[in-house]
């Protein structure tokens, strides 16, 4: 597992962050204001120690809208009750087995309610964010994904947003020009020489 917009590693690695973070700012859009909303609510979230029903769905809206209608299956009290024992908890494993007890919830969303609102930091498990670091998007890579991330962030002094922004976005620049391989052979250039600077 390695930083793919940074491989061979160079001193340059906290820079290259910050840029690609950047780059999903400037997006903008209306997936951009939902994040700020809930962002806007950690502190509050914090205080209580669990979501509500309403908060989940506001996060659901955010990250895979389609599950909203399993996640509303869900009772309120159960919601409160299984959220509360992710966050208190500090095992990786744990974390994601309580928040899977919810109908709807799966690694993809477990992994942004933690990321959002656990104290620990957690990266958010989506398949562009994997793609990023060389990895398939399989459960199986949760525990040493969070590890990876939380060295990579400790290491260039960055906060785990920033990090997640950055491996999401350039992750999905990665899937458009992976797409593109074909055409870009017309032009005598290879993805790999993209993302390595070599061309």
């Amino acid at each position: 597992m390695d930083l793919l917009f940074d491989t061979p590693k160079t001193d340059k690695r906290k820079e290259k962050i910050r840029c690609w973070a950047k780059r999903y700012m400037a997006q903008g859009g209306k997936n951009l204001t939902r994040e700020k909303e809930l962002l806007d609510l950690q502190e509050s979230i914090y205080q209580q120690g669990h979501l509500t029903k309403t908060q989940l769905e506001k996060l659901v809206r955010w990250k895979l809208p389609r599950q909203l209608g399993n996640i509303r299956k869900n009772e309120e009290g159960f919601i409160v009750e299984t959220t509360r024992a992710a966050f208190k908890t500090t095992d990786v494993s744990g974390s994601i087995a309580y928040l899977s007890e919810l109908k709807g919830i799966r690694v993809s969303i477990g992994s942004a309610i933690l990321h959002l609102f656990h104290k620990d930091d957690y990266p958010i498990y989506d398949q562009h964010a994997l793609r990023a670091v060389g990895e398939p998007q399989e459960e199986s890579v949760w525990e040493s994904y969070v590890q990876f991330c939380r060295k990579v962030a400790k290491d260039n002094k960055v906060d785990m947003r920033t990090l997640d922004r950055a491996l999401y976005r350039f992750g999905y620049v990665l899937s458009v020009l992976n797409n593109m391989e074909n055409d870009l052979a017309c032009l005598g250039v290879k993805v790999s020489d993209i993302v390595n600077g070599t061309h």
